[in-house]
């Protein structure tokens, strides 16, 4: 670690924690809007001491790694996802939920076969594996899983895609699936 950074401790998340990181989404990247503190309280039916508390546990995770606030320029703040450090594409979400919900039969317990993940997903999603290659690339820099070559090559979970899981499966829920023509 270079200076004064620390190592994350991610945990999983509550569900009051789950419901912000996936309205703060619709709200950036359905509705391409902005929110405020009483307008995003508004919209999840919380009251603002309770979004507050909320933002705070995120925030005693990391700073840098949910949501982030930005300065309005009229004294306010709006809050957006951290999108460097989590999910916000639908086909990253809809890909580690495959992963997530790959069968039991066909893993170890944390672990799944490249080749055959990248088969199904291909197929589930109509995504090109080139496509799904990228996306599990993603999902290691964010620290959801890591690619193993060890006899044999391995798609490995880390913690932190379970303990995301409620996000993920929410964000991924918004996938569309692609139909492409066979060549």
């Amino acid at each position: 670690m270079a200076g004064n950074q620390r190592a994350v401790k991610f945990r999983r998340l509550k569900d009051a924690e789950v419901n912000l990181l996936y309205k703060l989404w619709q709200i950036q990247y359905l509705y391409q809007e902005r929110d405020s503190r009483d307008l995003l309280a508004s919209r999840l039916g919380i009251g603002k001491q309770n979004l507050a508390t909320t933002l705070n546990r995120l925030w005693s995770i990391s700073r840098s790694h949910y949501v982030l606030s930005e300065d309005d320029g009229e004294g306010g703040v709006y809050y957006i996802l951290a999108a460097d450090e989590i999910p916000t594409f639908t086909e990253t979400g809809k890909v580690l939920q495959l992963l997530i919900d790959y069968p039991k039969a066909l893993r170890t317990e944390t672990r799944v076969p490249y080749d055959t993940f990248l088969e199904s997903a291909t197929s589930a999603t109509g995504l090109i594996a080139k496509e799904i290659r990228n996306v599990i690339r993603k999902g290691e820099r964010l620290g959801y899983l890591e690619h193993l070559k060890l006899r044999g090559s391995w798609i490995c979970e880390k913690p932190r895609l379970r303990y995301e899981e409620g996000y993920i499966r929410k964000l991924g829920s918004n996938f569309v699936a692609l139909r492409r023509p066979k060549p």
